[in-house]
C-alpha cells in the first residue's frame, strides 16, 4: 500500500517525479509478484516470498523518506525505519503480522506461524534460528554414544520436533534418526568429518513403548507444545530429573528417567 502510494504521489508531487519510469516498473513488477503470490496459493511459509520482502522494505522507506522536505527528519524518519527493520529480524513487532497469524507460545515467548509449527512457517525472521540452539543446548551435557535419546514429534513426523529437518514417518509411535553432533561447535551438523560424533535419536509420539537399555541414561526432549503428554507418562512410571533450556524465549525441557 504504501509503494502504491509513493507510485501515485510520483506522478502528481514534482519533486519525486524523477525516474518515474524506473519506479513505475519496480512498483508494478512488485505488485503483480505479490498478486501472484496470493492468490496462487500452495503452502504458505514466509520464505516462499523472501525476495519480495526486501523489496517492499527498502521501497517503501524510499517512498516515505522522499516524500518529506525536511532534511534532519528524513535523517529521523530513515534511522527509525532502519531500526524497526533490524528488531523485526530478530523479534515479532509488527502488529498486523500478530493480529493476523496465529501467536504460538514457546516458552517465555511468543512467535507466529503462517501454517504449521515448529517448522517453515515459524521461520519469518532470525528468531525461529532459537529453536535449533536451544535443542542443541539440551543435548551438549549428555554422553550421547552411551546415552539413550528420545524426542518429542508433532503430527506424527520428525521433521517438526528435531530442528534438523529430517522427514520420516513413525512406525508403531517410533522413528530412529541417525545424527551427527560437533562436540568442538556444541552443535549438531549435516556432514562427517573427523572428531565427530554419531548417535541415535528416537522421535516417539504418545503411544510409544518407551525402553531403557541396560547401563545406559535415558533423555526425552519436548516442550509445552510438543510431548507433554508422554512426559507425563515418564514421570510416572520412572525415576526422573527435569531440566529447562532457554535461549531468546524459546523453551525446551529434558528428562532424564531411570528404573525405579
Amino acid at each position: 500500500m504504501v509503494l502504491l502510494c509513493g507510485l501515485i504521489a510520483s506522478i502528481f508531487k514534482k519533486s519525486l517525479r524523477d525516474n518515474l519510469y524506473f519506479k513505475l516498473s519496480v512498483t508494478l513488477s512488485v505488485l503483480a509478484y505479490l498478486a501472484f503470490s496470493v492468490h496462487f496459493e500452495t503452502v504458505n511459509h514466509p520464505r516462499y516470498i523472501d525476495a519480495i520482502v526486501s523489496a517492499l522494505y527498502l521501497g517503501a522507506a524510499y517512498v516515505v523518506i522522499n516524500a518529506l522536505n525536511n532534511d534532519k527528519l528524513k535523517i529521523t524518519v530513515g534511522i527509525l525505519m532502519a531500526a524497526l527493520m533490524t528488531v523485526q529480524s530478530f523479534y515479532t513487532l509488527d502488529p498486523i503480522m500478530k493480529k493476523n497469524f496465529r501467536n504460538i507460545n514457546v516458552g517465555k515467548t511468543s512467535v507466529i506461524t503462517t501454517s504449521e509449527i515448529l517448522s517453515d512457517g515459524m521461520a519469518y525472521n532470525r528468531q525461529y534460528q532459537s529453536w535449533g540452539r536451544v535443542m542443541d543446548l539440551a543435548l551438549q551435557d549428555i554422553d550421547l554414544e552411551n546415552a539413550d535419546i528420545y524426542m518429542a514429534t508433532l503430527y506424527d513426523d520428525t521433521w517438526h520436533f528435531d530442528a534438523m529437518g529430517v522427514y520420516m514417518t513413525l512406525t508403531d509411535g517410533k522413528a530412529i534418526l541417525d545424527e551427527t553432533w560437533d562436540p568442538v561447535r556444541k552443535t549438531r551438523i549435516t556432514d562427517l568429518h573427523d572428531g565427530v560424533l554419531q548417535f541415535e535419536a528416537t522421535m516417539v509420539n504418545a503411544d510409544a513403548d518407551i525402553d531403557i537399555d541396560e547401563g545406559k541414561s535415558a533423555y526425552y526432549l519436548y516442550c509445552d507444545i510438543a510431548g507433554s503428554e508422554l512426559a507425563e507418562k515418564i514421570k510416572q512410571d520412572y525415576q526422573y530429573e527435569e531440566q529447562i533450556f532457554e535461549d531468546r524465549g524459546w523453551v525446551v525441557k529434558r528428562i532424564e528417567f531411570f528404573a525405579k
